[in-house]
């Protein structure tokens, strides 16, 4: 930027999305302003809708020049760690739950009992060897 826009002052904007904040976050470590911004805070002209990444640019880039965009608060890499963390153990809990579905179900279709264990405990290391005994058998 220093080398095409010499002295000038620059700021940047851009439409939050899946990418995630990592543009943010480098163009502040380079000094530049950085403004993250809803897509439904861009003003739209009535009647617009025609869609493309040309033309949400200028409109970003106008918004942005005319002081009429707001940012959305842009959470720390901290806490961005966590979210992320916290989504990925939600993710493989709800995949465990899953599969353990589909070891019952799979032992129905076979006609197999599923192995007698104490409430609380259907998923302990001995039901689990049990059913590895069973898969053996058959």
């Amino acid at each position: 930027m220093k080398k095409h826009f010499p002295g000038k002052r620059i700021s940047f904007a851009y439409e939050s999305g899946p990418t995630g904040y990592g543009l943010h976050d480098r163009l502040l470590e380079a000094g530049y302003p950085c403004l993250v911004v809803a897509s439904s805070m861009i003003p739209v002209a009535r009647g617009s809708r025609v869609k493309t990444n040309r033309l949400d640019s200028k409109k970003i880039a106008e918004g942005l020049r005319g002081g009429q965009l707001k940012g959305i608060r842009v959470p720390s890499s901290n806490y961005r760690a966590l979210r992320h963390l916290t989504q990925l153990r939600n993710t493989f809990v709800r995949q465990c739950a899953a599969n353990k579905c589909r070891i019952k179900a799979l032992l129905l279709v076979e006609n197999l009992k599923f192995p007698e264990a104490p409430p609380g405990s259907h998923w302990s290391k001995a039901v689990l060897h049990r059913i590895e005994m069973l898969e053996r058998l058959s």
